[in-house]
């Protein structure tokens, strides 16, 4: 039987957290800037929850000490309000305050007390505009897709809805899945991105500082990167965090200026 609490809650707002959630919120702004109008597509196969309760938050205060030169301020005013009360907003959370009101959310909860979770927070404060799919498994993001594209519709709350496609952004957090869900993810990426059409792929990747180092996989041919990485050992833990970030061509460039502005290494 799956246990009611999840292992994630204890590292909510950890340095992971804030290298990744600072860049998710650089990078979503400038994918809603170019696609002003027509829906972006966030892809999160291990969504956790919209907010949780901060695990320690002088820990996640003093972080923006060790990256007082770079370009934070973003993240810092959207997240503060949160942490004032003991919360913190999560990868979705960022993904829904940033993202015009038709964005699709496209998301998996493995743990089943977390999911729920996730499930009642998004129909709490759900915009009408918003599409939302949140699915028990990464792997089953693929098959619904792969499936439903035979037919380019789906069907949603017994509304027929064209097959989306655009723009896209897609944060793959633990990079430490199988081949099958990677590639699966990226499959579920192809079909959902308009290659006309910018997309991002942010990945994460922790691990104890005692272990080896790892190799970034590869991704999709109309895909550049990693095209920019960072590595930072935490302070308060044995824990070291790797992140990396794909983008197509058509805004590669813009991607490694904002990240570079973060302390990022390209």
């Amino acid at each position: 039987m799956q246990k009611q609490t999840n292992p994630q809650d204890k590292n909510v707002g950890n340095l992971g957290d804030f290298i990744k959630h600072a860049a998710l919120v650089k990078l979503l702004k400038i994918l809603a800037e170019i696609e002003a109008e027509k829906p972006i597509i966030y892809l999160d196969p291990f969504a956790y929850k919209i907010r949780a309760k901060i695990a320690d938050a002088e820990n996640w205060q003093s972080f923006f000490e060790d990256f007082k030169q770079k370009d934070y301020k973003d993240y810092k005013a959207l997240e503060t309000s949160y942490v004032k009360q003991g919360q913190y907003l999560c990868s979705p959370g960022i993904a829904r305050a940033i993202l015009p009101d038709n964005r699709i959310l496209i998301l998996a909860e493995k743990h089943k007390a977390t999911r729920e979770k996730l499930l009642e927070q998004i129909a709490y404060d759900k915009p009408s505009y918003e599409t939302s799919f949140v699915f028990d498994d990464a792997f089953k993001i693929k098959i619904f897709f792969e499936t439903t594209a035979k037919t380019k519709m789906f069907w949603l709350n017994a509304n027929e809805i064209v097959f989306p496609q655009g723009a896209v952004f897609a944060l793959i957090d633990d990079f430490t899945l199988s081949s099958d869900t990677w590639h699966g993810s990226l499959a579920a990426i192809n079909l959902l991105h308009d290659t006309s059409k910018p997309a991002i792929i942010e990945t994460f990747h922790a691990q104890k500082k005692s272990e080896s180092s790892f190799k970034w996989r590869e991704s999709l041919d109309n895909f550049a990167g990693p095209i920019a990485t960072i590595r930072r050992g935490d302070p308060f833990s044995h824990y070291e965090y790797f992140l990396a970030v794909y983008a197509t061509n058509n805004i590669a460039e813009r991607v490694r200026a904002i990240l570079k502005n973060l302390g990022w290494q390209m």
